[in-house]
């Protein structure tokens, strides 16, 4: 018997150490899997924050293209009243130009008859010295 007993012994022995080894099996699967779970834990948390990082710059680039449309429609705004005062101005200008060639052409014109009356002035004038020294003559 005590061969067999033996022999139920060694087989104790080998089942305790087979569940020693696969309690430690266990533990270290346990381990792994806690390391696992924070990796998740970790990376779902990053994936948060870079969903909350994405979504910010969506909000960002939106602000942006509402606040550059604002602009560009208030520039161009700018550039319509800019040409109409030009057109404008440019306007007035001709008008002033053809003022100004009209005054020049009366300005001219009332030139040569004051020519013409200064000449015909030189002209009496002269007669009349003619008359006083003829007259201052005959005395």
């Amino acid at each position: 018997m005590s061969e067999d007993y033996n022999k139920l012994d060694r087989r104790v022995k080998t089942v305790e150490e087979a569940v020693q080894l696969l309690t430690q099996m266990a533990l270290r699967a346990d381990e792994r899997m806690d390391d696992t779970d924070e990796r998740m834990n970790s990376f779902d948390a990053s994936l948060s924050n870079l969903t909350a990082k994405v979504e910010a710059l969506a909000d960002a680039e939106i602000r942006i293209e509402e606040t550059l449309s604002a602009k560009v429609e208030a520039l161009a705004n700018s550039q319509e009243s800019l040409t109409a005062k030009l057109e404008a101005l440019a306007d007035a200008q001709i008008r002033t130009e053809e003022l100004v060639a009209r005054a020049q052409v009366r300005t001219e014109e009332s030139m040569a008859r004051l020519a013409e009356a200064q000449a015909h002035t030189d002209q009496r004038l002269d007669a009349l010295i003619d008359i006083v020294r003829e007259s201052r003559n005959g005395q």
